[in-house]
């Protein structure tokens, strides 16, 4: 059985259940080898992972989105390690710091924030950060 720790089972959008149940569906039902199995049940998590523009995520929070709000995520992440498909969580001005580190484009950021000034396309605005962390991670 392949086994993938739970940290990329979240990455690629999917709980550690779901992908564990994935691959002991998909593991030696194939009758493909070893190698050509890992490609294909990693080409059919990508296919299970959606993608929500600034926008969407912002109307369900409640919240105000600022820049382009057509901009895709597909994850969230540290502000240090955000990739351009994840939204950077920096709900605080410390935690802003590291989005030079990461290479994200769109952020949750605490209200007022100067999203530009960061080099952000995109941001949406908290004002209460705690409660937006709990409505992005359900």
């Amino acid at each position: 059985m392949l086994a993938k720790p739970a940290s990329h089972a979240y990455k690629c959008g999917l709980s550690s259940v779901a992908a564990a149940a994935t691959e002991r569906r998909l593991s030696g039902a194939l009758g493909l080898s070893p190698d050509r199995e890992r490609d294909y049940i990693t080409r059919i998590k990508r296919r299970m992972t959606m993608a929500y523009t600034i926008e969407e995520i912002a109307t369900a929070l409640a919240m105000k989105v600022v820049g382009d709000g057509a901009i895709q995520v597909d994850g969230l992440a540290e502000p240090a390690d955000a990739t351009p498909a994840h939204l950077a969580m920096a709900m605080k001005p410390e935690y802003a710091k590291d989005l030079e580190t990461g290479s994200a484009r769109a952020a949750v950021l605490w209200d007022g924030a100067d999203w530009a000034e960061m080099g952000l396309e995109a941001a949406i605005l908290a004002p209460r950060p705690r409660y937006a962390m709990s409505g992005l991670t359900r």
